[in-house]
């Protein structure tokens, strides 16, 4: 018999009894039972308790950041600003100026993309500063609404990056920024997860053909 004191004891009592010691896999029938009525009771029980992402509302996700690139322009307020400088006094974080590390570089220039970590309630400071555009790679029409969506299980966005999407060839939906998921360079290489949040600008009509078709959750 191999295993605790108490299995010893038992195997004792089984040699008084049956005149033979307990196989080694006695108990194995008791503990597959178990096994077993464990695994139903998660399937049956704790899975339907769990919340899915395909269900969930965009007020129940909580985004702590959102990862956004802004360009500088000549006129910008910003420029000649210390990086340091520029978080303080935003509220944000400087993840890095693209093409630049950032231990050369301790000040913002005209012309620089800026890729910031950005709370959601410090968006309207960003979006109204005095030359600075969000998402600079692509040409964003002035004046439309920004609104935010999120991929739930079952989109077919999943496992893609923001730069393969091309939304504002096909819907003319602009992503603006996306919720923040580790160690990110661009926001066109960010990929995109069930439980991702994303910042977009367009017509309300665009983006709600957009999420009508992606199955995205406004």
């Amino acid at each position: 018999m191999i295993g605790t004191s108490p299995n010893v004891v038992l195997d004792q009592f089984w040699i008084e009894k049956f005149h033979s010691g307990l196989p080694l896999f006695q108990f194995a029938p008791i503990g597959l039972a178990e096994m077993l009525a464990g695994l139903t009771v998660v399937v049956l029980v704790v899975v339907r308790l769990m919340p899915s992402l395909s269900s969930t509302s965009l007020e129940e996700v909580k985004v702590g950041e959102y990862l956004v690139e802004v360009g500088v322009d000549r006129e910008s307020d910003l420029v000649g600003k210390s990086l340091s400088q520029l978080e303080r006094e935003l509220g944000v974080k400087v993840d890095h100026v693209v093409g630049v590390p950032r231990l050369f570089r301790s000040y913002v220039s005209s012309g620089d993309v800026l890729v910031l970590r950005v709370p959601p309630e410090k968006l309207p400071i960003i979006t109204s500063l005095k030359g600075v555009r969000l998402s600079p790679s692509v040409e964003v029409p002035q004046g439309v609404p920004t609104f935010e969506v999120l991929v739930p299980n079952g989109s077919r966005l999943v496992g893609r990056t923001v730069g393969e999407l091309k939304l504002a060839d096909t819907y003319r939906v602009y992503v603006l920024g996306t919720s923040v998921r580790g160690t990110v360079y661009r926001l066109s290489s960010s990929s995109i997860q069930p439980g991702t949040v994303l910042l977009v600008a367009g017509k309300e009509e665009d983006v709600a053909r957009l999420a009508n078709d992606t199955s995205l959750v406004p």
